[in-house]
């Protein structure tokens, strides 16, 4: 006897079916003859259930039926999990670039130094690199933007917000005239450019943010810039002046063209930061070897106080030596989240992009032996977690007020005080390493220390790695626990490697991984965070590699270490 829901029209059953989750959507086939016949034969839903699989979403434009979508993302996940490039193009870099680079969003993009003989970073070029489905022959070009107008003015860097804001934020920083001693003023500001245009961005109603002002070290200074709706988060260090300064730490609302700093720390205790989610953000604390999670609180409209930044979770990492000290910390999370849909559409020939809640998190560590600071050997770790995992973690308690008003605007940093720190009733306890991260991470421990050069290495939840210096296969390791089930159930966990019809070969990585070093644990520890692993036939002599959700880039580095030379764009889709 039929039930009411499967005697509904198809039309009906098939917008039901839409919002159901997956295994809700796998239950629906198995229910009756009906449905599974209306579930299995709607390009649309089965469309939607390979994004979701996948951890992909659609920019839904006009242009391409459900069913060429279906196919595209087919063809572009049998790419990947096989590393078979679709295209290949080789792209020189005919111009002195710096040491500042960003790849996101379709747009690789360079610092230059245009002549200047301290190989300051005085203007930036970029590309709009191939995508599948373009013409090999077509072709491609750098786009040229200088600083003009302002003598001494220099980049310290650059970064992008593309599709959410067609928006590249240049921090700079430019030396003044001191009014009261001999020594010159260095002051940093922000600088926000329509991507599309290269004017001034509009929406931006001051087209410079002064953000501080300081001695002539703030010039060369390290700083760290990410954007996701109205607000610009900005780190500021010091690597290479120890005693010079408390770090810094800002949130700038780059529409409304105010900076606030919400913390100040010592030097060395955060150097890098991602955000998780909007208001969410992760800093290793390299003084405490922990992750903290931070929520940004900000205040009602119309309440004076400032934003403020809140600890509200800690996740310990594996025990270290009292002398291993950590010089280097990145971490990424590409794509980030985003506050609002995306003005730049994707591709109409690849109508989707990686999701953020999916993606996977990568942390790089260096580390040093601090008996031997000058000649200790340096070792290279990183470990991947999902941005879910640690979100997961996040208190979701209201943060407390702020502290008392203070007046906005560019910021003497002799003036700035651990006091205006945001109060907490009580601090957060410490998640314990054993209780949040050996089935949550995985950790790799790498041979040369070169290999954390580049950070742009993960997209969605795949990352790619060369395993060793010189002539190398590519290794592409995806975190997605779809496909590991599905390359589990195809060859087994135990089975070995499997050879692809290309010759590469694939793998499921599900036992667990033992680091042991005890010059830098004190005892070894376990990571288990399965995977797929694919490992190219051929051997490439890249000095870098980097990737985005539809390419991998192979980088050949100038002579003097510094910029690329060349680089080949491999397009898997």
């Amino acid at each position: 006897m039929p039930t009411l829901l499967s005697s509904l029209p198809v039309e009906i059953l098939l917008k039901i079916v839409l919002f159901l989750g997956l295994r809700d959507i796998a239950s629906c086939q198995l229910s009756c003859e009906r449905l599974h016949t209306v579930v299995s034969g709607s390009a649309h839903v089965q469309y939607r259930r390979l994004l979701r699989k996948s951890g992909l979403c659609d920019d839904m434009e006009a242009g391409m039926s459900h069913a060429e979508r279906l196919r595209t993302v087919e063809r572009r996940e049998e790419a990947w999990g096989e590393i078979t490039f679709r295209s290949t193009r080789d792209i020189d870099v005919p111009f002195q670039p710096t040491g500042i680079y960003d790849f996101t969003g379709d747009v690789l993009l360079l610092g230059t130094a245009a002549g200047d003989p301290q190989r300051r970073t005085t203007g930036y070029a970029y590309m709009r690199l191939p995508s599948v489905g373009e013409d090999g022959a077509s072709s491609l070009s750098w786009v040229h933007n200088e600083m003009q107008n302002e003598p001494g003015l220099r980049i310290v860097d650059i970064g992008m917000a593309l599709h959410e804001h067609d928006m590249i934020a240049l921090v700079t920083s430019r030396e003044e005239e001191a009014h009261d001693n001999d020594w010159a003023i260095s002051v940093l500001e922000l600088r926000f450019v329509q991507f599309s245009t290269s004017a001034p961005h509009p929406k931006a109603s001051l087209p410079v943010i002064p953000i501080a002002r300081k001695s002539v070290l703030l010039g060369h200074c390290s700083v760290l810039v990410e954007v996701v709706g109205d607000h610009l988060a900005l780190l500021v260090t010091y690597p290479w002046a120890r005693g010079e300064m408390e770090d810094m730490f800002f949130l700038v609302n780059w529409k409304r063209g105010i900076a606030d700093c919400l913390r100040v720390s010592d030097w060395g205790m955060y150097s890098h930061f991602a955000f998780l989610s909007e208001d969410t953000l992760v800093f290793p604390n390299s003084s405490a070897r922990t992750l903290e999670i931070n929520k940004i609180i900000l205040p009602p409209p119309g309440d004076p106080y400032p934003p403020t930044l809140r600890v509200v979770c800690v996740l310990a990492l594996p025990t270290m030596t009292e002398h291993s000290l950590i010089t280097r910390v990145d971490c990424r999370g590409e794509p980030g989240p985003a506050s609002s849909p995306t003005p730049l559409p994707a591709p109409r020939q690849r109508p989707f992009r990686n999701t953020s809640e999916d993606a996977v998190i990568l942390f790089n560590y260096l580390v040093q032996d601090a008996r031997r600071p000058l000649f200790g050997n340096l070792r290279a770790f990183s470990f991947v977690v999902h941005r879910r995992t640690l979100l997961s973690h996040a208190s979701r308690a209201a943060g407390p007020r702020g502290p008392p008003a203070r007046e906005r605007g560019i910021l003497d940093l002799k003036d700035v005080h651990l006091a205006e720190e945001p109060r907490l009733t009580a601090p957060p306890e410490v998640t314990t390493w054993d209780a949040w991260g050996p089935a949550s991470t995985r950790w790799f421990e790498h041979e040369f220390p070169e290999a954390l050069r580049w950070i742009t290495t993960s997209a969605g939840q795949r990352c790619v790695a060369k395993t060793h210096t010189g002539p190398s296969p590519l290794v592409v390791r995806d975190f997605n626990p779809h496909n590991v089930g599905q390359l589990t159930a195809r060859i087994g966990e135990a089975a070995g490697s499997l050879v692809l019809p290309n010759g590469n070969t694939t793998r499921v990585v599900t036992q667990p991984t033992i680091v042991s070093n005890p010059d830098v644990f004190t005892n070894d520890f376990v990571s288990e965070l399965p995977y797929c692993e694919t490992t190219t036939a051929e051997n490439f002599g890249y000095d870098g590699v980097l990737m985005d959700e539809e390419r991998i880039l192979g980088l050949q580095v100038r002579e003097d270490e510094i910029g690329i030379h060349s680089l080949e764009v491999h397009v898997l889709g």
